[in-house]
């Protein structure tokens, strides 16, 4: 034999060689088919680094053990277990009251990111669509917008596998699913733009086979009903330390507006004390309250001589020597209406008996309720 193959075989060597590429083509093809469906993909050059992406955006960075959804860290963990013994331990220290609100404060917080998504749609529904598969995807269970009427301003949501709702059935409790309750109260004070609260319908806590929620406009807020809490007796220490800090910025500002105030007083009485123009402060009745030290030296009179002192037969004759004008009706009038004399001339008297002649500018100070109160009279010395 030469050791040649036969056409026999070398057609079977073919054959067989054929079918060890169909093989190693198949192999391929689901070698890359796993590559696809879990995109893994080293974006660093530290050897084993590896992202792989599980669904969407969300990746799972193994060698790090970093996990992100949308770029942005989150954590995985067990409903039933871990998140339950977590919450549980929070709403202990708090009380179950706190423990809601905290978590509907915090869901409505949470909106104005979600909105940046809603906003994108002209229609809320398929706003609502789009934030609801997002939220699927992080875990927040099936969100469903049962119904809207615009013209009630009133929404009907519900939520299929909650986390809060299997948390608390895990634990055979009931506080409430308030972080999506605070969303859905988010969500809808935007849409009908004015403050709207979620009442909770169903529970899949208590057994539902899903959490709904009604929101409509309401007065209802979490600083009102955390006010209200504090009245009752479910209020814990928690609730009695963020009452007294409250408190405590309250007294803090009160004493800085004080301290604004006073410094603004002091500015203006030494405003008032230094003007070289008389300054006069009289009641209604036509009675002398204030009178600034040049007004005083300029009348020849101490304070303590014209305090409570009516104008008419002290600074003010009964009548004007040149023209015989009724002065102490004029005082009258002007103390019925200051606006009608907001500028006048009259003769005055000083303390030694001397006619002087006077421009004065007048001004009401009205009380609480917007009447007249006092007179403020500003005058200078025209007298030829």
């Amino acid at each position: 034999m030469n050791g040649k193959p036969t056409y026999e075989e070398l057609v079977q060597s073919i054959k067989e060689l054929d079918k060890e590429l169909s093989d190693k083509d198949h192999l391929i093809n689901a070698l890359e088919k796993k590559l696809t469906k879990l995109e893994i993909i080293s974006e660093d050059s530290s050897p084993g680094d590896e992202k792989i992406k599980v669904s969407g955006n969300m990746e799972w960075n193994t060698e790090k053990g970093i996990c992100t959804l949308e770029s942005l860290p989150v954590v995985i963990m067990w409903i039933d277990t871990t998140l339950a013994g977590l919450m549980s331990g929070l709403q202990v220290m708090v009380g179950t009251e706190r423990f809601n609100l905290a978590l509907q404060s915090e869901g409505r917080k949470s909106v104005d990111a979600d909105w940046m998504v809603i906003s994108q749609f002209s229609d809320f529904r398929e706003g609502f669509t789009a934030i609801s598969n997002i939220a699927a995807m992080a875990g927040w269970g099936e969100w469903k917008l049962i119904s809207l009427d615009k013209k009630k301003k009133e929404c009907l949501f519900r939520v299929k596998n909650s986390w809060e709702g299997r948390y608390q059935k895990a634990l055979g409790v009931c506080w409430g699913s308030g972080m999506l309750a605070g969303k859905m109260a988010g969500y809808c004070s935007k849409l009908f733009e004015t403050n709207c609260w979620a009442e909770q319908k169903t529970f899949i806590a208590k057994g539902g086979e899903f959490d709904e929620f009604v929101v409509a406009p309401s007065e209802r807020s979490i600083e009102i009903e955390t006010e209200n809490l504090l009245a009752t007796d479910e209020a814990t220490r928690a609730d009695i330390a963020v009452a007294l800090q409250k408190l405590q910025r309250e007294v803090n500002e009160r004493q800085r507006a004080e301290e604004s105030l006073f410094e603004s007083e002091e500015k203006y009485r030494d405003l008032v004390e230094s003007a070289n123009s008389i300054i006069l402060g009289w009641d209604i009745e036509g009675n002398i309250i204030y009178m600034n030290p040049y007004g005083l030296d300029f009348f020849g009179y101490s304070m303590e001589e014209l305090l409570g002192k009516n104008v008419v037969g002290t600074i003010v004759p009964e009548s004007e020597s040149t023209t015989t004008r009724d002065l102490t009706w004029l005082m009258k009038d002007i103390q019925r209406d200051p606006d009608k004399y907001k500028n006048n001339e009259n003769e005055n008297t000083r303390k030694d008996g001397k006619r002087v002649w006077i421009s004065w500018t007048n001004r009401a100070v009205m009380d609480k309720d917007g009447n007249p109160a006092e007179i403020l009279s500003i005058g200078n010395d025209i007298t030829e």
